[in-house]
């Protein structure tokens, strides 16, 4: 994307219980778990387009982190 920042916040997903998968209406999924995901993002692949979408109900603190400190190249991959 090119960008030199990104708005982040760390969360514990595994274990923080308010954060809450849904799977899309019409979605060929029935269920898409936490583990699901993690799944999916670490064999690098992805799920198709409207899938499931993470519910993360709390208040996010504005930070803005460069994306060198996130171990990502500055420029386009």
């Amino acid at each position: 994307m090119g960008w030199t920042w990104w708005q982040c916040c760390e969360v514990d997903y595994l274990s923080d219980e308010r954060i809450t998968g849904e799977v899309w209406p019409k979605s060929a999924w029935t269920s898409v778990t936490k583990a699901d995901v993690l799944e999916m993002a670490a064999s690098g692949e992805v799920f198709p387009a409207k899938t499931s979408r993470q519910v993360m109900p709390f208040t996010w603190p504005q930070l803005v982190v460069s994306v060198g400190r996130l171990g990502c190249p500055t420029g386009r991959p």
